[in-house]
């Protein structure tokens, strides 16, 4: 079902990326071109899977989109749409770990997500950092979180964290 901004809540925009990317790139691994483009369409999966709630789809579409990705984010002079694929995949990754907190989880397991989600935030920044112009989309066309989103995503990871740990240091106090 098409949304306003043109998504698909059903994963069909990020199926037809992947389908129409992916023997192209199985055929010839080494076209950077072709390995960009099918991440996009991970990370357009990826994105959409979030938003269903699908956190584990999610963090297998983001895993595969790095997989092909980030090698190409250490060469001397990567391909600005490494960069951007790579950190909107971690940024993803983020989102996806963040949103496994659950009502009644132990304060152990919310901590461990909630820092997995600030290191793969923290990850995408660390990629941002290195492009020159950051837009709104990447050099092939996708939508991206720019880092001004990943750093308001960052903050209330953080915020949470801090709260966490307040009602942890307040709870031991009172024993």
């Amino acid at each position: 079902m098409p949304q306003e901004d043109g998504s698909d809540l059903d994963g069909n925009e990020g199926n037809a990326g992947i389908s129409a990317c992916k023997p192209r790139y199985l055929r010839d691994p080494e076209n950077v071109d072709a390995g960009l483009e099918l991440v996009g369409g991970y990370n357009q999966l990826g994105k959409l899977l979030v938003l269903r709630g699908d956190r584990d789809g999610a963090t297998e579409e983001f895993r595969e989109g790095l997989a092909i990705s980030e090698p190409q984010t250490m060469a001397q002079n990567p391909n600005e749409e490494s960069l951007y694929s790579a950190a909107e995949s971690y940024a993803g990754l983020a989102k996806a770990e963040a949103n496994r907190i659950t009502p009644g989880q132990t304060f152990q397991i919310r901590m461990t997500h909630l820092n997995q989600a600030r290191l793969w935030d923290e990850h995408s920044l660390q990629l941002w950092s290195r492009v020159k112009e950051p837009g709104f989309l990447s050099p092939d066309g996708y939508d991206s979180e720019p880092p001004s989103t990943v750093k308001q995503h960052l903050a209330r990871v953080n915020s949470e964290l801090a709260q966490l740990k307040d009602k942890s240091d307040s709870q031991a106090v009172a024993q």
